[in-house]
């Protein structure tokens, strides 16, 4: 059920929260475990979607690729990406040949514009990390947001448990965090001066119950409330209790 719920955030909070990127960036290592769909394939054709309401404007584009290399999915020999005309658009070139990370939404196979999905001319770092799945040791990782302005974040301690295991990291000073573990269901925890620092509030993956996949990663991320206004501490807390909450109503069905 965890590693569900982790897939129902990527797949929906992606849709939602297309002016930016959901943190932290993802590592090869986790995007794979989470997308449904992985392969090289050449963009044969694009038809833009038109918008029923606006003739001058397109809602979306259609990419035909013919697949040449299969490295998670259904093996088939053609694949469509619908990519919405928004700030979450994954561009292509017709005739060019890209690496895709993918899964299902309603609107068809979906591209994260922030993952590590990219033309095949840029993509020697993300192939090497496929060539290395999977992984002789399952990690998490991940990074502290600040709020506003810089920030050091010495020493916060992270712990992760899961039902056999209790196991402790010190951020580093750049706010980043890897922690090896065996793979299994945990949930994690935040503390600096003696506070629980709130999970950030557009995860890929929510940080009170998550799957690290056996060979592969899981990425976290935190945000402490630092010099937020009260309206702001509010909401950092109720993004904090929802995330909470989907844990638990996770784990009852």
């Amino acid at each position: 059920m965890i590693r569900s719920l982790s897939l129902v955030l990527l797949l929906v909070m992606s849709r939602e929260a297309f002016a930016f990127c959901l943190a932290p960036q993802l590592l090869v290592s986790d995007e794979y475990y989470v997308s449904q769909l992985v392969f090289t394939g050449v963009v044969l054709s694009a038809h833009h979607v038109g918008d029923p309401n606006d003739v001058d404007f397109y809602t979306g584009t259609h990419y035909r690729l013919r697949v040449d290399h299969w490295y998670r999915g259904t093996h088939v020999d053609y694949v469509t990406l619908y990519s919405e005309n928004s700030t979450a658009r994954f561009e292509m070139e017709k005739q060019h040949r890209y690496l895709i990370f993918a899964n299902k939404t309603e609107e068809g196979w979906f591209v994260d514009n922030c993952g590590n999905s990219v033309d095949i001319s840029k993509s020697t770092a993300a192939l090497n990390g496929l060539k290395k799945l999977p992984l002789h040791q399952s990690f998490i990782y991940g990074d502290v947001f600040p709020y506003s302005g810089p920030m050091t974040c010495d020493p916060m301690q992270l712990t992760v448990h899961s039902a056999n295991l209790t196991k402790t990291a010190t951020v580093r000073h750049d706010c980043s965090f890897r922690l090896d573990v065996p793979p299994g269901d945990y949930s994690a925890l935040l503390v600096w001066k003696g506070a629980t620092i709130p999970a950030y509030d557009d995860p890929y993956k929510n940080s009170y119950c998550f799957t690290v996949p056996a060979g592969g990663s899981a990425g976290l991320a935190f945000r402490p409330i630092g010099d937020a206004d009260q309206r702001n501490r509010e909401m950092i807390a109720n993004d904090d209790l929802r995330l909470r909450n989907l844990c638990k109503n996770s784990a009852t069905q």
